[in-house]
This record gives structure tokens, C-alpha cells and sequence, in this order.
């Protein structure tokens, strides 16, 4: 391929930007979609038309393609942001094709570098580029906007007067992009790195670092006051600093996987510093190191071993090893990939074998990481909810269609509460016959195991999973059968025990006459019984009732999220101490 002069990457940008602005121009609240999928298409031309002309001004000795610039970019300082474009950009439009909401998204998503590229544009070539590119956000509420501005006002005052704190460490939970008049900081919630996390301890920090989101990092706060929503001193917390800080134990039990033992491994090594000096000044998570081209990974191999006292790495001989698995795609590499993409030490742990009979690939895995490293982006690590951006960065995406329809089919299921998907709304896949085609390559892959609980169905005009097909028929049996049968425990509900509910002898006084009838009645020919209503009905005080008429007997409460478990225990008044509070997962678990 060609390589384009500086003179026609700088003609395509310029188009490439004028064919956005006027996207921009015409957008509404209606067509969003529609303007972000045509947007989309030019985003990339950007990107790598203005890696091509860095990499010219910057490395002259190494001609690049046009399609491996972006890619190689981070070997230029301070273009970080057109590295991680072009990787998403890839990604996401070059293999996914993104729906309209998908599509905004994404543009969401990319939004930040947009921004990079626009300041770029006039700063090393004077020419102005995505005029309208603030059109494309959503307004936000006076009260909001007004806020996020203070924030913005005392994060620039903290960059020119931070002064030095001792760092902790944490893992970033969610970070959001805020945009005010082109400047972009992140709202960021963090929980404090240890091996029980408790989501009642995040906090929220705001920054200008763009800090990466997979890995542990050590951070230093500022703590400051606003005024916003009607409090004159507001808290909030600005990070002045950050640097990569995956945990040592971490390094040390992936490596175990693999069968090394390289204790001791602490921060204090010269190796460890290193590496995650690399990771931040290159922006490269240890997936992206071991995925470069030979020299530039050998280049980053000397740097760490040229630090340590004897020459000699003991992490990256782990590296080699992962990198050799992933190049020859052999049994494992998926599971790996992951697993160094997100090096959280519980994940990991969640993966080991618990016994020599359930091992996979002769690693120290447990064989229930076999269906996410075999088919990544329908099916979880053990024990563990992958987030599919993670996974998408993690694993290959390439000829994996069938899979991100599987994924498609149990997401509707999962979060639409639809079982049956009409072949209509996947239209993003192909015509109906290629949907078939995708079916049934995706059916036939799937180890016997998992067949066939895991196939996707065709019904008519529908696609569904059929194990929650099965699955749902099973409930609903079961809810028959339980409702046929009388209670073991309705004994617990007889009328005497009734009235002393209504005489406050347990306790919490029943001066409702509709909520007695449902006592008295509801156990009498039955084992099961839904409460359901608007809120503020009575529901969390009927089931007060019924737990205080059951004092005597051990209660499970499940809740399908954490925060859900939280609040079932602060309107439980009636607990007891035998009574046991847990998610769905984790029981199940």
C-alpha cells in the first residue's frame, strides 16, 4: 500500500471533518443514530490520516502504511489518544457493526479524542477542524452544568498549585467523561484496592488524567468545597496524581497460572518499577505489550531488564510465554489474554482448579474457564461477569459473529426480559438467511457439554436461547407444584399467632384488616406467594409480618445486586439472628 503524502492525509482530514460538522449540523434528538453511524465511517480516516503525517514529521527513517501508523504511534510520545482510537475504531466499527444506539455510544465514546485531534490539527498544522463538534452532546440541567463548571474551575486550580501527598491504591469502578467548552475531565468512582470489596465504600473523584481503567493505580487526592445544589460547602475530592500500581500478588498468582513461581516480586523491585512506568508513559496495558511486532516488544523487554541488578526479568519471562500461547492460538490463550488484560487478583483466584480433576490445559485453571476461552464473547470467566468493552480489548474479535448474536439473543433475554427475539431487530447480523448460517456454524462449535442448553432456537420468525427456553418452563412447573401444595409452615400463620401480631406482643402492631386477611389466608393451600404493588403499598411491612411470624425459623433474603441485598436488611426490622442476606449469584454460587 501506498503511503499518502502529508499534503493528502491534511486534504482527507479536512474532508473527513467537513462530511462530521455537517452530520452535526442537521442532527436532532430523532435522528442521533442515524447522524452517529454516518459519522462513525469518517472517524477513522481522521485518526489515520493524522497518524500518517506524525509519523512522517516524527519518524522519517521508518516508513510506515497508512493502516499501521496509528498502531505504532505510541512509539511517538504524547499521542497516546490515536493509538486507543484506532484500536476501538477497529474493533467496534471494523468487525461490530454498531446500531443506531450502539452508534451513539460509541461516538460518546470517542468523543474525548475527537477533541485531542481538533486541538492537534491547530496547534502543529494551524487549520481548523470539527467546528460543530459540540453539537453532538445532550444538554444538561442548569443545576448540573453549573456544577460540573466548579468542579472544572477548582481541577485547573489544583493543576498549577497541587502539592505533593502520600498515594493509595484503588480500582477504578466507572469513569465517566464530562465535556465543558471543549475541555474533558472524568468523574471517577473508586473502591479502595483489597480482596473484599465493599461497594459502600467507593468514593467519586474528579481529574483531567485520562487514568487507565483495568489496572490497580495509585492515587493522590486534594480534598476541596464548592457551592452547588443549595450547599454552600460542597465536598470533592480532585486526584492530583496517578501512576499504574498492579498489585504485586497479582503478578505473582497470574505467573502461578502458567506454572512460575517468581517470588518474591514486590514494588520495591526495580523490574516491577519499571513495567509499570512503561504501561503509563506508553498507555499500553500488558495485552497491547505482548501484541507489538517483535522489535518494539524486544525494546520494551531490554528496558525492564536493563533495570534490574542481574539482568534478568522475571515477569516477562511469563510475558514470553503468553505472547508464544496467543501467537499460535492455542487452548488458553482467551482466558489468559483476559486475565492479563485485567490482572485483578479475585478474578484470577476465581479461575484456579479446586481440585487436580478440574484442571484445563494443563495450566492451574479450573476447567470451567473452558466455554469463555473457547467462545469469549457469549460465555463469562468463571465466577465472573466480563464487561464486554474489557473483553473486546482483551480477545481477537475477528470471524466472531455468530458469537455477538449469541450475546445479543441473552442480553434481550437478561435485560429486555424478552426470551424471543424477533430475527427482524438483527438486521446488524444480515439477512435472514446469513442469521441462519451464523446459527448454525455458532450451534455446531459448541462442545457437547453445553448442547444443548446453550444452542439458539429458531421459532418461526424468532430466535431464542434455548436454555433459558427450558429454564423458564422449569420455574414455571415448579410454581405449579408449589402452589398445589400446603405449606410446611402453616402452622406459623394460625390465628392465635395472628392476633398477637394485632396485641403488639411481637412486636410491630398489624392494624391493617386487608394485610390480616392476606396473612390468615396466604399459606393455607400453598407453598409459594408473590407480593407485588406500587410503591408505597405496604409490601416491605407485609413481608415484616410474615418474617416476624416465622421468628423461630431460619429466613434466607436474596436480592439479585448488592446495594438491593443492603436495603432488604435496613427494611428488614424483624431479623433475627440466624436469618442470611445474599445475592442470587453468590448464593447460586
Amino acid at each position: 500500500m501506498s503511503i499518502p503524502m502529508k499534503e493528502e492525509s491534511l486534504e482527507v482530514i479536512i474532508e473527513a471533518s467537513k462530511s462530521i460538522d455537517e452530520e452535526l449540523a442537521v442532527m436532532t434528538k430523532e435522528n442521533r443514530g442515524k447522524c452517529a453511524k454516518k459519522i462513525l465511517k469518517f472517524v477513522r480516516d481522521i485518526n489515520d490520516h493524522m497518524a500518517n503525517i506524525i509519523w512522517q514529521e516524527e519518524k522519517p527513517e521508518k516508513p510506515m502504511e497508512l493502516p499501521k501508523a496509528a498502531n505504532r504511534i505510541t512509539e511517538v510520545g504524547g499521542y497516546r489518544f490515536i493509538y486507543r482510537l484506532d484500536k476501538f475504531t477497529r474493533k467496534f466499527i471494523g468487525h461490530c457493526t454498531p446500531d443506531e444506539d450502539g452508534a451513539q455510544r460509541l461516538l460518546i465514546k470517542y468523543y474525548p479524542y475527537l477533541l485531542e485531534h481538533k486541538k492537534i490539527a491547530k496547534q502543529r498544522f494551524d487549520i481548523n477542524i470539527l467546528g460543530n463538534v459540540d453539537m453532538f452532546l445532550d444538554d444538561i440541567d442548569e443545576q448540573t452544568l453549573d456544577y460540573y463548571k466548579k468542579v472544572l474551575a477548582k481541577i485547573n486550580y489544583h493543576e498549577r498549585n497541587s502539592l505533593k501527598t502520600e498515594k493509595d491504591n484503588y480500582y477504578i469502578n466507572k469513569k465517566k467523561a464530562v465535556y465543558i467548552k471543549n475541555e474533558v475531565f472524568y468523574e471517577i468512582a473508586l473502591e479502595p484496592a483489597d480482596e473484599k470489596p465493599n461497594k459502600f465504600n467507593r468514593i467519586t473523584a474528579f481529574t483531567k488524567f485520562d487514568i487507565m481503567e483495568n489496572y490497580c493505580v495509585a492515587l493522590s487526592f486534594v480534598d476541596d468545597k464548592i457551592e452547588a445544589f443549595n450547599i454552600d460547602d460542597f465536598p470533592i475530592k480532585i486526584i492530583t496524581s496517578w501512576e499504574v500500581s498492579i498489585r504485586p500478588c497479582e503478578v505473582r498468582n497470574f505467573a502461578k497460572i502458567l506454572n512460575y513461581n517468581i517470588r518474591p516480586y514486590e514494588r520495591s523491585n526495580a523490574e516491577y518499577s519499571e513495567l509499570m512506568s512503561i504501561i503509563k508513559d506508553t498507555g499500553l496495558n500488558l495485552v497491547e505489550i505482548i501484541d507489538q511486532d517483535e522489535e518494539f516488544y524486544q525494546k520494551l523487554r531490554d528496558q525492564v531488564i536493563n533495570k534490574t541488578k542481574d539482568k534478568f526479568s522475571k515477569f516477562f519471562n511469563v510475558l514470553d510465554e503468553v505472547r508464544r500461547i496467543s501467537k499460535l492460538k492455542q487452548p488458553g490463550y482467551n482466558i489468559l489474554r483476559y486475565l492479563l488484560y485485567r490482572l485483578n487478583n479475585r478474578i484470577i483466584r476465581w479461575q484456579w482448579p479446586t481440585n487436580p480433576s478440574n484442571i484445563y490445559c494443563n495450566y492451574y485453571l479450573h476447567s470451567g474457564c473452558r466455554p469463555f476461552d473457547e467462545k469469549p464473547i457469549s460465555f463469562d470467566p468463571k465466577s465472573h461477569i466480563a464487561n464486554i468493552h474489557d473483553v473486546i480489548e482483551a480477545v481477537d474479535i475477528e470471524d466472531k459473529q455468530d458469537q455477538f448474536l449469541a450475546r445479543k439473543i441473552s442480553i434481550n433475554t437478561d435485560k429486555e426480559n424478552k426470551i424471543f427475539t424477533p430475527i427482524s431487530e438483527l438486521q446488524n447480523f444480515g439477512s435472514e438467511n446469513e442469521i441462519k448460517e451464523l446459527i448454525n456454524r455458532y450451534n455446531s462449535s459448541l462442545y457437547g457439554g453445553f448442547r444443548p442448553e446453550c444452542e439458539i432456537g429458531i421459532f418461526n420468525s424468532y430466535l431464542y436461547n434455548k436454555g433459558y427456553e427450558n429454564y423458564t418452563y422449569e420455574i414455571i412447573d415448579k410454581i405449579r407444584e408449589l402452589s398445589n401444595e400446603k405449606s410446611l409452615y402453616y402452622d406459623c400463620f394460625t390465628e392465635d399467632k395472628i392476633d398477637e401480631l394485632k396485641n403488639l406482643k411481637l412486636g410491630i402492631p398489624l392494624d391493617d384488616p386487608e394485610k390480616e386477611s392476606i396473612l390468615r389466608n396466604m399459606y393455607s393451600d400453598t407453598r409459594i406467594q408473590f407480593i407485588y404493588g406500587a410503591a408505597g403499598t405496604g409490601k416491605s411491612t407485609l413481608i415484616n409480618y410474615v418474617t416476624k411470624l416465622m421468628h423461630d425459623k431460619k429466613k434466607l433474603f436474596l436480592a439479585k445486586t448488592h446495594p438491593a441485598v443492603e436495603n432488604v436488611k435496613q427494611r428488614s426490622t424483624c431479623k433475627e439472628e440466624g436469618d442470611e442476606f445474599a445475592t442470587i449469584d453468590s448464593f447460586v454460587r
